[in-house]
């Protein structure tokens, strides 16, 4: 039989759901003095505190503290935490606790729009608090506010969940003399000394649910059961209420959520009183976060964070792994410095897609390509708690990506352009692929495309799966040209190449487009050089010039990616070093330096390598003052700057070994040529082409410094 008493435990909070909200009082022999006194004593209480009080309130006792010591600080605390963490239940036991050190508390609940809810004769006490039926909602307010200016003493005012319109009033409020006051929201408000409600320690969280489920305890499975849940106050309150209302045991409740997550009552419904609807516990969460009223805009950047990681993201990141327009100007120097949380965010990825391994094909969506409409989505989804916008940058709640999978389905397109977007942020230069984590996520990569090939046809016309297979494919080629193997590299580029080929002639056609063609032009130009770098490294030096000179000419037109068209000089110098033609050579290195001398700082690593080339070019036309120039330019800039194992070291100390050895230096050379091994034992396998090469170097310097010299002189 279940306990209809008002004192019941409540068990930590979250937003009010069920019995939970009982307006009705049951007093009985064991009534709670200080509820009594809410409802005798019209001395102290200016409006009616909400009857969700109760007598034993698990947790929270700690931050409870930290709100009274920050409320002796500042006037004005803006509580603020993710929908259903508990921010009405946690003031309200406030009240309880703290309510003998204030002389009078006001409680003001905001149901719709701020003022129309503060001035409610409804909220207020008629015996202390007079509210003319004459004038405006507006005058009616200031009126209030006069009369809240006349008490003394130490008072405290709750404003709980208001709409964002109430930072029109953040100045007359503060105004208030003698009154401290709590506006509690989902977001803080800007000005105000913010407090985050978090969410429940796991002790916490235990006892919440094991309060409100009232079964057999199993501390073992528990914790993987809030592993898989978080510890989101409202969401544990539903799943424990629905499994006591339905007799399961711990072990039913951790295979149900496995299977069906946040939907395991389907089809049992508990009875929300502020509605007195009949809800789930799913249709309760996107009740309570207004899903049906978003936009299709702010439903796709849902969708997008729904398969990335719970953390914090900056807005300048976000726009690059979902493609929007306009986005700034790709510094590799930043990439280059998140190279882990890149790798990290692929591998969530790549762990979601492994969970729901029935992802679906379904038709291509270029997605936002504007990009006010994209940061209105965001702003909208901030304002209503969808996303958080914390310091550290935006975040997507776990149980909020949970209700998004299911209201709207993560599908194969998603995960392999933020696969695909992810992929191009990194500098494969740059990836240690020696160290084990790196290498578990290579190989979780390629698992997951050869996987991703098969799903890719389903459902889709021949264009569209086309194009995606082709970028697929792309991905696994970078996959195949790191670990060095560049003929099963250059066979899937084949593909690559002539789809996309199709698709941007497509584009071209239609003016409309003008934005995506933009967009894809930049994919075809990396397309086209990561195909002339392996036909480079297989020797086909014709074509990889021919295709390294499009790449060129395209990126002219286009007239925006400055960094990597001073690449592309670079890399089809590299070609034309190769074919002996060094003179050709030097004139793209310099053309590429002075790319980089315009948009780079002066000692920037990039600089440094490209010194560090240009001295390989004057050493094969044989000007030693020129090549010793560039080198010690090159060695300057990447002493300076760079970490000690950086990957531009192998090439310069490489370089300086062979330069010295060249001048009979030998011990000079074998010093640096030892330096050069160190470093690539960091970033190539013993098996790669260049490790072997540089291997080959280091054998050959050590046997001339150990050779007599009269015996040099016949070799």
């Amino acid at each position: 039989m279940e306990n209809n008493n008002i004192y019941q435990t409540h068990s930590g909070s979250g937003d009010i759901v069920g019995r939970d909200k009982i307006i009705q009082v049951y007093l009985n022999s064991n009534s709670n003095n200080f509820i009594k006194s809410i409802l005798s004593g019209k001395d102290k209480y200016l409006t009616e505190i909400p009857a969700f009080l109760c007598t034993n309130f698990i947790g929270r006792q700690t931050e409870m503290e930290i709100l009274y010591s920050h409320l002796n600080q500042d006037k004005v605390i803006s509580l603020f935490g993710i929908g259903g963490i508990g921010k009405s239940a946690f003031l309200q036991n406030f009240v309880k606790e703290y309510a003998s050190r204030y002389r009078k508390l006001a409680f003001v609940e905001v149901k719709g729009d701020f003022i129309t809810s503060f001035v409610s004769t409804t909220n207020w006490n008629d015996k202390e608090v007079f509210i003319e039926n004459e004038g405006t909602n507006i005058e009616k307010f200031y009126r209030l506010l006069s009369q809240l200016d006349e008490y003394n003493g130490d008072n405290l005012l709750i404003i709980d969940n208001p709409d964002k319109s109430i930072s029109n009033y953040k100045s007359n409020i503060l105004n208030l003399k003698n009154w401290k006051i709590v506006i509690a929201t989902r977001q803080p408000i800007e000005e105000l000394r913010p407090f985050k409600l978090e969410e429940l320690e796991i002790r916490q969280a235990k006892a919440l649910f094991y309060n409100l489920f009232q079964g057999v305890e199993n501390d073992t499975l528990l914790p993987l059961l809030l592993a898989k849940l978080s510890t989101h106050t409202l969401t544990l309150r539903l799943i424990a209420k629905t499994a006591r209302k339905n007799h399961w045991k711990i072990e039913d409740v951790y295979d149900k959520v496995n299977k069906y997550g946040i939907e395991i009552d389907k089809y049992t419904k508990i009875i929300d009183p502020s509605t007195e609807k009949e809800l789930s516990t799913f249709e309760h969460l996107l009740d309570r976060f207004f899903f049906d009223d978003l936009n299709s805009d702010c439903r796709w950047v849902l969708q997008q964070f729904s398969v990335i990681p719970s953390t914090a993201y900056s807005k300048d990141f976000l726009r690059l792994i979902f493609s929007i327009p306009d986005t700034f100007e790709e510094d590799k120097g930043y990439v280059s410095s998140h190279k882990d949380f890149i790798l990290n965010t692929m591998r969530g990825v790549l762990d979601m897609i492994d969970e729901k391994h029935g992802l679906k094909s379904t038709e291509q969506s270029f997605g936002i390509k504007n990009r006010v409409r994209y940061e209105d989505a965001i702003q909208l989804l901030i304002d209503r708690g969808w996303l958080y916008d914390e310091p550290e940058g935006i975040i997507c709640h776990e149980v909020l990506k949970n209700v998004v999978q299911r209201r709207l389905p993560p599908n194969s397109d998603i995960c392999h352009e933020l696969i695909s977007n992810l992929s191009e942020l990194i500098d494969f230069k740059e990836i240690n692929v020696s160290e084990v984590s790196t290498k578990s996520i290579f190989a979780e990569l390629s698992d997951y495309l050869s996987n991703a090939l098969l799903l890719v046809n389903e459902g889709n016309e021949r264009q569209i799966a086309d194009l995606g297979l082709a970028n697929l494919l792309f991905l696994l080629s970078i996959y195949y040209k790191v670990e060095g193997n560049y003929e099963k590299a250059l066979t899937k580029m084949q593909f690559v190449i002539e789809c996309r080929e199709d698709f941007y002639e497509h584009l071209k056609s239609d003016i409309e487009f003008e934005d995506d063609r933009r967009t894809f032009s930049k994919a075809m130009i990396k397309t086209y050089s990561v195909y002339a770098s392996c036909l480079h490294e297989l020797k086909n030096n014709k074509d990889a010039i021919k295709y390294y000179k499009i790449a060129i000419e395209m990126l002219k037109e286009l007239n925006t990616d400055t960094y990597l068209l001073a690449n592309s000089y670079n890399s089809i110098a590299v070609v034309y070093i190769s074919n002996k033609e060094f003179s050709v050579a030097l004139d793209y290195q310099l053309k590429g330096l002075d790319v980089f001398l315009s948009i780079l700082p002066s000692n920037h690593p990039n600089i440094g390598s490209m010194y560090s080339n240009i001295s390989v070019t004057y050493d094969n036309l044989n000007n030693k003052p020129k090549e010793v120039e560039y080198l010690m330019k090159a060695l300057d800039i990447e002493s300076t700057t760079l970490d000690k194992n950086h990957s531009n070291f192998i090439a310069t100390y490489n370089n300086l070994a062979i330069s010295f050895y060249e001048q009979k230096q030998y011990k000079t050379a074998f010093e640096y040529i030892n330096k050069s091994v160190e470093i690539a034992k960091l970033y190539y396998t013993d098996n790669h082409p260049k490790m072997k090469q540089i291997i080959k170097t280091q054998k050959e310097i050590e046997g001339s410094m150990n050779t007599p010299w009269f015996l040099r002189i016949f070799k």
